[in-house]
């Protein structure tokens, strides 16, 4: 099982680069994802601030959005997933935009991370 971070999810939809792969092929290595509920509202979140902020064009933008109706995903309560929020998923040995591996200040390569509420990018 996955616990899906919002800003992993997010990066698989609309990242065509380095971090996007990395994201995908995590997400892809497991088929049983779980989150919490308010998942898609921070997927939509993090979407929304990369248009927003110029880093995502609109088309690419809704592709996602229209993307993500059709993923399956175990809504579980926050309690569940305490036990896996920790759980590396996408390995922190390969630096994310600039980082170096043992830069702890965002981990948004964590998938259980984002359970949370953290690590929007």
């Amino acid at each position: 099982m996955i616990v899906v971070d919002a800003s992993v999810l997010a990066d698989a939809l609309v990242d065509d680069g380095p971090v996007g792969d990395a994201a995908r092929a995590e997400l892809t290595g497991d088929p049983h994802w779980a989150a919490p509920s308010h998942l898609l509202v921070e997927v939509m979140s993090v979407i929304r601030g990369k248009v927003l902020g110029g880093k995502l064009g609109l088309a690419r933008a809704q592709e996602a959005i229209d993307t993500l109706p059709s993923l399956v995903i175990d809504e579980v309560g926050v309690a569940t997933l305490v036990d896996r929020m920790g759980t590396v998923q996408i390995t922190a040995d390969r630096p994310i935009k600039g980082e170096t591996p043992d830069d702890d200040r965002d981990h948004r390569g964590t998938a259980g991370r984002g359970a949370g509420g953290c690590g929007h990018g």
